[in-house]
């Protein structure tokens, strides 16, 4: 679910040992400050470590490494892939949280979070919402009970819609380094 294939960019500078990089993406891609991406090495889907943008240039950024899984044998360098489901390069994205979101991730830090990525949040299921993110059990209709979120009609409606959908879950990764 959610999981995209597509890189948002690259890492075009890094050098072993050196805990920052940069990278394809900048001030025209609509990046902000603080955007954390996982890094990958182009002929592998296991995340390498992290990058978290510092420092905004027009075509270009500068990037703080966290998490690497093997610094030395496999450490970041140019060519690397990044990815984020939650940014899209020169793109707002409109997205809607279906279900319930609870503590260290309420609605509202969440909102706030993607927000701040760059994305516009809306509180409601329809045409134009390009992004769904999936929370926990919601209120089923009667409003006597829970039923999952892939029972909800807003989640048919996004199927309906070929809307993407990423689960919270998929994704924690991403919103806990923010």
């Amino acid at each position: 679910l959610g999981i995209s294939y597509v890189a948002d960019g690259k890492v075009i500078a890094a050098q072993a040992g050196v805990p920052s990089a940069f990278i394809s993406l900048g001030r025209k891609d609509l990046l902000k400050e603080g955007t954390v991406f996982r890094i990958k090495n182009p002929h592998s889907s296991a995340v390498k470590g992290y990058a978290t943008v510092t420092r905004l240039e027009e075509e270009r950024a500068e990037v703080a490494l966290s998490g690497l899984v093997d610094p030395i044998g496999d450490s970041v360098r140019a060519g690397d892939l990044l990815f984020n489901d939650l940014y899209s390069p020169r793109v707002t994205r409109t997205v809607y949280l279906l279900g319930r979101f609870s503590a260290p991730y309420n609605k509202p830090e969440l909102e706030k979070l993607l927000t701040n990525l760059g994305n516009k949040v809306v509180g409601k299921m329809g045409p134009g919402v390009d992004l769904v993110i999936l929370g926990d059990k919601t209120i089923n209709e009667a409003g006597d009970g829970l039923e999952e979120v892939t029972e909800s009609p807003d989640y048919k409606a996004a199927l309906t819609l070929g809307v993407e959908l990423a689960s919270l879950h998929k994704i924690r990764d991403l919103i806990s380094l923010q």
